[in-house]
């Protein structure tokens, strides 16, 4: 298990879109775990410099910002590398958290939609394959398979209209007594 350095809790803020004005806490949030990402790589940065990428990075999800610099603060550096990244190197490691994020959030999604669909198929299944199923457990039983009927009409305005029993309404109606 690897240590997290951090200054300050994440603040309670969810996922923020371009359009909302930044939170002033975030962004101090974020210069704070920036500030952090420099001591780890042993990179002097100006606070300038810390306030831009903070602005920038302002539109992801604080969990892929914190993951993706947490990362970055236990990579080792490779050859020839600036000891802080720049912003594009920055932007990519949240990019790619924020992939895995929703990768794994849609595999959770599946699975729970996976797991609905065994306790409960006639949900989830075309209805002829649940009367083939159906019918397959009735003739292993030894039972009848099961034949899909037609509705019947009702009657009313779009069916038959009733006939009646009575036979003196019909013989009124008809102009004959009886």
């Amino acid at each position: 298990m690897r240590n997290t350095l951090t200054i300050c809790e994440q603040p309670g803020v969810k996922v923020l879109a371009s359009s909302q004005p930044l939170s002033p806490q975030y962004v101090t949030w974020l210069v704070k775990q920036l500030a952090i990402l420099a001591l780890a790589r042993q990179a002097s940065v100006d606070p300038a410099t810390f306030k831009l990428f903070a602005g920038s990075l302002s539109v992801f999800d604080p969990n892929d910002c914190f993951n993706a610099i947490d990362r970055l603060c236990h990579t080792k550096r490779a050859t020839g590398e600036t000891a802080f990244p720049d912003l594009p190197t920055l932007e990519e490691a949240v990019t790619e958290e924020r992939n895995k994020r929703w990768k794994a959030e849609r595999l959770k999604d599946e699975k729970e939609r996976q797991d609905r669909a065994a306790l409960q198929p006639h949900e989830y299944t075309a209805i002829e394959e649940v009367w083939k199923s159906l019918n397959a457990k009735r003739e292993a039983d030894g039972k009848p398979p099961l034949v899909a009927s037609k509705p019947k009409p009702r009657g009313g305005y779009f069916g038959k209209r009733p006939t009646s029993t009575n036979s003196s309404a019909t013989s009124a109606r008809a102009g004959t007594t009886g």
